[in-house]
């Protein structure tokens, strides 16, 4: 049995402690905080959604397979566990506030889609329902991922 020891019980290193004790590793996990996710991971806000296809233009198929494995995988985590884990598929809004950044959005929407994101373009009624606070006359467009977690 090999033998790992993983620095860091953030995000990613508690996830890469449980990938390796699945495929029968003996895992140490070392943090130098009280608990896991204190620092880097328990400050950032803890989205996992398609990020690539709405803001890295560098990235393509293999970053979007990289998400919607994490996306499936803490779906899937959360399912077979009773103790709360802080998952939540609460969705995501990308909000766009010009004419100009709501306009270079809509390819990157055909793209998103492409790759298997399902993605909304908020209507009003849609908004009102999903966003209530949102102040319409203030933005130039909506697209709401309802999948992220």
């Amino acid at each position: 049995m090999k033998r790992v020891a993983v620095i860091g019980a953030g995000a990613i290193g508690c996830a890469t402690a449980w990938h390796l004790r699945e495929r029968g590793c003996d895992v140490i996990l070392l943090e130098a905080a009280e608990g896991p996710a204190t620092q880097a991971s328990g400050a950032a806000a803890g989205f996992v959604a398609h990020w690539s296809t709405h803001f890295i233009h560098a990235w393509g198929e293999v970053e979007w397979a990289m998400q919607d494995y994490g996306i499936r995988f803490y779906t899937a985590f959360a399912g077979r566990h009773d103790a709360d884990i802080g998952f939540t598929q609460c969705g995501i809004a990308f909000i766009y506030l010009t004419t100009e950044s709501w306009s270079y959005a809509q390819d990157l929407v055909v793209e998103a889609r492409k790759l298997g994101t399902y993605l909304e373009i908020l209507d009003p009624d849609r908004c009102a329902d999903l966003l209530p606070w949102m102040q319409l006359d203030r933005v130039a467009g909506i697209v709401y991922e309802p999948e992220a977690i």
